[in-house]
């Protein structure tokens, strides 16, 4: 194995992150945390909000959480982000319970 495969997968995330090809950043960066055993927090980061642009909003909450080790700009974005996934994981939830009511009510009557 080349021992600078992780940092090709970190390159090749970036690249495609920047590009707007958040689909394939996602496989890139989760390809570059199997070879990493310290990733990088911006990569972290661009993973984080990969999964929040393709609607992985639980992964996308969880991802940023690990990036929120210092007290810096990353970090406030990473917050942000998180809230950000948050509110629509709840709007997701409250829709479904919604959609389920609607369909509890019809097959009542």
């Amino acid at each position: 194995q080349n021992e600078h495969a992780g940092e090709m997968y970190r390159i090749l995330g970036d690249a495609y992150y920047h590009f707007g090809d958040y689909h394939k950043a996602v496989t890139s960066f989760r390809n570059y945390l199997e070879k990493e055993n310290a990733p990088r927090r911006d990569a972290l980061y661009m993973l984080g909000l990969s999964y929040f642009q393709t609607g992985v909003f639980s992964k996308a909450a969880e991802t940023l959480g690990e990036v929120t080790t210092e007290n810096d700009a990353l970090t406030q974005n990473a917050y942000l982000h998180m809230g950000l996934a948050y509110l629509h994981l709840a709007e997701q939830s409250t829709h479904g319970i919604r959609t389920g009511c609607r369909f509890e009510r019809k097959s009542e009557d």
